[in-house]
C-alpha cells in the first residue's frame, strides 16, 4: 500500500483546494513532529485548512490499513521567523520546522547518548531508531548573509549512525527558490563513532538569505540515526556606514539650497542609512531621505559647521536580530548593534566662490575611506589644523604592515590619497579586511577597509 498524505489551504472565494505541501507519502515519521507551512501570499484573505488522506492501493495483497494521521496543537502565527545564532537548542525547536516527519529536539537516551554541550539537540529520533524508510527534512528560518560576509561558514558538532545505503544530507536553498542543493561533501553514510566538528563555506551565498535544511534519507533500513549540536553561522560584524563629505559647500545668500548627500555615503552591508543632520541659529535644515535643504537667516552670511549622522539602524531590520516571543518562549537573540558614523562640513554663506580645500579644518582627523568595501581603487582623506608630519600605513589583519602611502609633512587643509589595494612589491592584496592607519603627533587613528577581488 502506498499512502499520500497532503494538507492544503482553501480560499472562500475560490472553489480549488491549494496545496501547500506536497505529498508526503512514506510509510511513517516513527514520532511527533513539528510541520510549518508558509501563508504569507494568503495575508489579509480568509482561508480555511484542511488535512487530506488519501489512500492508494494497487496490488498489494498485504494488509492495507495502518495508524494513520494524528495532528495536534495547530497555531497561526505571525511575524519573522528567528535564526538563534548560535542555535544549541536548549530552548526548543524555536523557529525551525519539520518536513515530513521525524526530527525531534531533546535530550537523548539513543544514539551518543546525550547532547554534545548543554541537555538538547536535535536529532531524528531521540530515544530510538530512526523508522524504515524516513525521507524527513530539518529546516531553519530564513538567514541573511551579509554582502560584506569574508569567507563566511556553517559550522555544528554531530554524530550519526547510518545503516545500509541511508544517506543524510546538508542543504541550502536560497530564498525564492524550491530546490535545495546539497554541500560540497555533505553528504554523510556510515557510522561517526562521536561527535565530530564540521563546517561548510558559504561563499556561494554572499549577500543572499537561505534555509538550511538536514536531510535524513532512508531506505527500509534503520539505525540510530543523526544527532546535531551547535549550529553556529560565522556572521561578521555591522560595519559602519561611510561618510566622506567634501569640506564644504558653497550656497548662494538669502536662499534656500537642497544638496544630495547620497554619492558620499554609503553602507558595507547595503543595510538602509537614515540621516541626522544638526543646524543652528544662522543655518536652519530639513532632511528628506539622503537629501538635505538649508536655509539661513535672513542677509546672513559666513561660515558655520554642520554635523551628518548617518545610521544604518540595522537592530530594526535584520533578520538574526529580532525577537518574537512564542508561547512565552524567550527566544535567544544575536546581538548586532546598530551602527552610526559621523562627519562635518562647513556651510559657505557668501556671494565669493570658495575653494573648500582652502577652508582650513578645526580638527585633525581621518576620514573614512571610499568606496569601502572596495574592488580597485580607494580614496583615503583626512584634515590637518595645522601643517604637521603624517604618516599613513596600510596592514594586514595580523599587523604586518603591506604599504606606507604617507610619510611626510603636509600643510594644514584637507588631503586625498590613492591606494590601489597594492603592498609595497606592487602585487595585488588578497582579498579580507586591513586596517588604515594615520599618526601625526598625538593623534592616531585605524580604521578598517574590505577589499573584495
Amino acid at each position: 500500500m502506498t499512502t499520500s498524505l497532503t494538507a492544503v489551504a482553501y480560499i472562500s472565494n475560490n472553489d480549488d483546494w491549494i496545496d501547500i505541501s506536497g505529498n508526503i507519502n512514506r510509510n511513517s515519521s516513527g514520532i511527533w513532529s513539528h510541520a510549518s507551512f508558509d501563508l504569507r501570499e494568503y495575508g489579509g484573505q480568509t482561508i480555511q485548512i484542511a488535512f487530506e488522506i488519501d489512500v492508494i492501493n494497487t496490488n498489494y495483497t498485504g494488509s492495507d490499513e495502518g495508524p494513520g494521521w494524528y495532528i495536534d496543537n495547530i497555531e497561526i502565527l505571525t511575524g519573522a521567523p528567528v535564526f538563534n545564532n548560535p542555535e544549541g537548542w536548549e530552548d526548543g525547536l524555536g523557529d525551525w520546522y519539520i518536513s515530513n516527519g521525524t526530527w525531534e529536539v531533546g535530550s537523548p537516551t539513543s544514539g551518543p547518548g546525550a547532547a554534545y554541550e548543554g541537555q538538547n539537540c536535535l536529532a531524528t529520533v531521540l530515544d530510538g531508531n530512526y523508522y524504515s524508510n524516513a525521507y524527513s527534512r530539518a529546516i531553519s528560518p530564513m538567514i541573511r548573509i551579509s554582502p560584506a560576509a569574508v569567507a563566511p561558514t556553517l559550522r555544528f558538532r554531530n554524530w550519526y549512525s547510518m545503516s545500509g545505503s541511508d544517506a543524510l544530507y546538508v542543504q541550502v536553498r536560497p530564498e525564492g527558490e524550491e530546490d535545495w542543493t546539497t554541500l560540497a561533501d555533505g553528504t554523510y553514510t556510515g557510522s561517526s563513532n562521536t561527535w565530530t566538528y564540521t563546517f561548510f563555506p558559504l561563499n556561494d551565498y554572499v549577500g543572499q538569505r537561505i534555509q538550511l535544511g538536514f536531510l535524513i534519507d532512508a531506505n527500509a533500513s534503520s539505525s540510530s540515526g543523526w544527532y546535531i549540536d551547535n549550529i553556529t553561522i560565522n556572521l561578521p560584524e555591522n560595519f559602519p556606514p561611510i561618510i566622506n563629505l567634501p569640506a564644504s559647500f558653497s550656497i548662494p545668500q538669502n536662499e534656500v539650497t537642497t544638496i544630495d548627500l547620497s554619492p558620499y555615503i554609503a553602507d558595507p552591508d547595503e543595510d538602509p542609512v537614515t540621516l541626522s543632520v544638526s543646524g543652528n541659529e544662522q543655518i536652519g535644515v530639513e532632511v528628506d531621505n539622503l537629501a538635505v535643504t538649508f536655509s539661513a537667516s535672513d542677509n546672513w552670511f559666513g561660515t558655520t559647521q554642520i554635523i551628518v549622522t548617518a545610521d544604518d539602524q540595522v537592530n530594526a531590520v535584520c533578520d538574526i536580530a529580532r525577537t518574537r516571543p512564542t508561547n512565552n518562549r524567550s527566544v535567544n537573540q544575536l546581538s548586532i548593534d546598530r551602527a552610526t558614523c559621523r562627519d562635518t562640513f562647513m556651510v559657505v554663506l557668501d556671494e565669493v566662490s570658495i575653494d573648500p580645500d582652502e577652508i582650513a579644518p578645526r580638527i585633525t582627523q581621518l576620514f573614512p575611506a571610499y568606496p569601502n568595501p572596495v574592488n580597485g581603487e580607494t580614496c583615503i582623506s583626512f584634515a590637518l589644523s595645522e601643517p604637521s608630519v603624517v604618516a599613513i600605513d596600510i596592514y594586514n589583519i595580523r599587523g604586518q604592515r603591506i604599504e606606507t602611502l604617507a610619510g611626510t609633512k603636509f600643510e594644514a587643509g584637507v588631503h586625498r590619497l590613492m591606494w590601489d589595494c597594492r603592498d609595497q612589491a606592487k602585487r595585488p592584496v588578497s582579498s579580507g579586511l586591513y586596517l588604515i592607519r594615520m599618526k601625526t603627533g598625538k593623534y592616531v587613528k585605524t580604521q578598517k577597509i574590505l577589499y573584495l577581488r
